[in-house]
């Protein structure tokens, strides 16, 4: 008697295990910035790896190992560099609304302004 198996199932049992996995490493915090993408390309990326060098192909899999990592590497000090560039020079900068109610006299508003400005504060409007 003797065993018959086909590769090509291998990977049909990889893929949901892979996306499980990938899916639970992305965070979306608050409902606006996602972390862990890197992550989970990652996974995919791995067990693509894995797959590859399963099937003997271990030219082709150093090749793409050397080729993701020089990626990653790369989009990594790319991402630094972008972020200092369009970060405020001030990270502690905060934006408040300020409600202030005035009788309407001649200097009141110009002197309210004066005294924002001389503490640095920037007043972006009046209504």
């Amino acid at each position: 008697q003797t065993t018959r198996y086909d590769p090509s199932r291998i990977p049909s049992y990889v893929v949901p295990g892979i996306g499980f996995l990938g899916a639970g490493t992305i965070l979306i915090h608050g409902g606006v910035t996602v972390k862990g993408l890197t992550t989970a390309a990652s996974i995919w990326t791995v067990a693509g790896l894995g797959l590859v060098v399963g099937v003997g192909m271990y030219f082709e899999a150093v090749l793409a190992t050397i080729i993701i990592i020089t990626t990653l590497l790369f989009l990594d000090k790319l991402e630094t560099k972008l972020e200092s560039l369009f970060k405020k020079s001030d990270a502690s900068q905060k934006n408040y609304l300020i409600s202030i109610i005035i009788n309407r006299e001649k200097d009141n508003l110009a002197r309210i302004n004066q005294l924002l400005l001389d503490k640095k504060i920037e007043v972006q409007k009046f209504n």
